[in-house]
């Protein structure tokens, strides 16, 4: 039995029960006959809403378009109240304590352990399975349907799922590396595909710029370990080691697996040799972002290079690099960063109104929704309602779009403009789908949406090289996306509260004691000869019930996603 039959064996056994409970009907003043409004008119429904906002772009709720459009548009009573993203964990914790929860909570970021916990155990988060039907959730179901991965992620051992999901079709968010290609094109030398021929690409550069920093990074930012671990074998995005990986198909945590010592032996090399940062386990970020914008670097785990080189003549001088192949992975491999996420939307189980918070979700997977719910509207669109200034495209151009409230001075940038007025939690990967590219479907992604509502020839993405966003995707696309693996451990896994307590008392105890070892060896206070001893001691606090806990759970993902 396929896991998609399974799951329509379980909608329609959900459906029946509903049926029989007289559940299946939807409520009186729900418009089922369009997507928008959601309720009908003359009707007045109120849902309450809490969400997150960033600390740098504080915002009050009757200035975010996004809120006062939900209210026109789905023609619902929207009452809205933000918190600080500094003081957000205080504040969930109150509200589950005291059960007082709104109907809506967006940007909490709640992991599997509390989505368990407060969905599962306490009941106090909806379990929105049963209203995950053609009625009430068609954009989502079609999606599910699409990437046939997002059920068995989103669903909890008990067959519920507890949060709306996010989708991000766009991969990039694995683990990135940098190479400054401008100059390996200067000296004739090829981008490098083997560890050993990056290693030397780094002495070339620091026996020509002697005050150099060859690979940019610290623990505090631009961090290039999670590269040099792939290089390794390790398939991760952790360059600190710590979180469950594969290697060899099998779940480890690269720093308490035997073949450690060598990504210790390689950073040990790269510190004595002065290749990294003297300063690389206390460096901040804002330091780590000078070595490279002052040209003292030549490569960098950086985001992206256009963070710290925002002129085009910069940033253009970096490409991304090449997986790396090594003596001990034959066979370099790029990794995959999540395409879902759980957690950043919620619903109250105390909820009157279900089918109506499904129905809201659910328009956030629409072509519209997706675009809206992080770009927001066109400037011409009577959609603006007077609160924003939209988007614009150049003159004269189909791809290249800006913000109007940026480049009229009132925002600094489109981050603090979409903070500030559009989604103050601060993620596009919060809840919802927004197409970046033209999907595989058939149907169109936000750009082409974009154009077609500005008039435009429907042309979709195109990128451009004199743009820092584009231009490190393409090449990107170009180096490291032929080696793309699909084989990785998965973001969200689930365990048992009693299972939650015992891997946080294993990890209180392991990680400190990695992080600290792992800088004694790298900067030669504890020699590489005792990696031995710092085995046992692992192994005396438990390291092998740690990685078993995320082997089980790696197999009953497995499990998942063959049935």
């Amino acid at each position: 039995m396929t896991h998609k039959t399974l799951w329509k064996i379980l909608s329609l056994t959900l459906v029946l029960l509903m049926v029989a409970t007289g559940a299946l009907a939807a409520p009186a003043y729900m418009n089922m006959d369009s997507e928008l409004p959601i309720v009908k008119d003359g009707e007045k429904v109120t849902v309450t809403l809490i969400s997150t906002q960033s600390d740098s772009y504080p915002s009050k709720p009757e200035d975010i378009w996004l809120w006062e459009y939900m209210r026109r548009a789905m023609n619902i009573d929207l009452q809205v109240e933000h918190v600080l993203q500094s003081a957000q964990e205080e504040r969930l914790n109150l509200m589950m304590v005291s059960g007082d929860l709104p109907d809506i909570l967006i940007g909490f970021g709640l992991d599997t352990t509390k989505l368990i916990r407060y969905g599962s155990v306490e009941k106090q988060l909806l379990n929105i399975a049963p209203y995950l039907t053609e009625e009430y959730a068609p954009n989502m179901l079609k999606v599910m349907e699409q990437f046939p991965e997002v059920r068995p992620l989103i669903t909890a051992p008990d067959g519920g799922v507890y949060s709306v999901f996010d989708y991000i079709e766009d991969i990039g968010y694995g683990p990135k590396l940098f190479v400054k290609e401008a100059w390996l094109n200067e000296k004739g030398i090829a981008l490098p595909e083997t560890l050993d021929q990056f290693t030397e690409m780094l002495r070339a550069f620091k026996a020509e710029n002697p005050d150099s920093v060859p690979l940019n990074g610290s623990v505090n930012g631009n961090d290039p370990r999670a590269y040099l671990l792939t290089a390794l074998g390790y398939v991760t995005m952790d360059g600190a080691g710590i979180q469950a990986a594969l290697k060899d198909g099998k779940v480890v945590i690269p720093a308490l697996d035997a073949g450690y010592v060598e990504m210790l032996k390689l950073m040990k090399q790269y510190y004595d040799e002065g290749l990294i940062s003297a300063d690389f386990f206390t460096l901040e970020g804002t330091a780590v972002n000078a070595q490279m914008a002052e040209g003292k670097a030549v490569a960098s785990g950086t985001g992206a290079p256009f963070l710290q080189l925002p002129e085009k003549a910069d940033f253009q001088q970096w490409a991304h690099a090449k997986p790396l192949s090594s003596a001990q992975n034959d066979k370099a491999f790029y990794v995959n960063g999540a395409t879902v996420n759980i957690g950043g939307m919620v619903f109250s189980a105390a909820t009157e109104h279900p089918e109506l918070l499904v129905r809201i979700a659910d328009f956030f997977f629409s072509n519209k929704g997706g675009l809206y719910k992080w770009s927001g509207p066109w400037s011409q669109s009577e959609d603006t309602l007077g609160m924003i200034g939209g988007w614009s495209f150049e003159e004269g151009s189909n791809t290249k779009y800006f913000f109007e409230d940026v480049a009229s001075g009132k925002y600094p940038s489109t981050f603090a403009a979409i903070c500030s007025t559009i989604a103050p939690w601060g993620g596009s990967e919060t809840f919802g789908y927004r197409k970046d590219i033209n999907p595989n479907d058939g149907s169109h992604g936000s750009v082409w949406l974009m154009q077609e509502m500005a008039g435009l020839e429907t042309v979709g993405k195109v990128y451009r090289e004199d743009y820092g966003d584009d231009c490190w995707r393409m090449s990107r696309e170009k180096n490291a996306m032929p080696y793309l693996t699909t084989e990785v451990y998965p973001n969200i896994t689930y365990f048992t509260e009693d299972e939650s307590i015992r891997i946080n008392e294993l990890r209180t105890m392991i990680e400190p004691h990695v992080e600290t070892e792992t800088a004694k060896f790298i900067t030669g206070v504890r020699p590489i000869e005792e990696f031995d001893s710092y085995m046992k001691e692992l192994e005396d606090m438990g390291a092998q019930e740690l990685v078993d806990f995320y082997a089980r759970a790696y197999e009953a993902y497995q499990a998942n996603m063959a049935k």
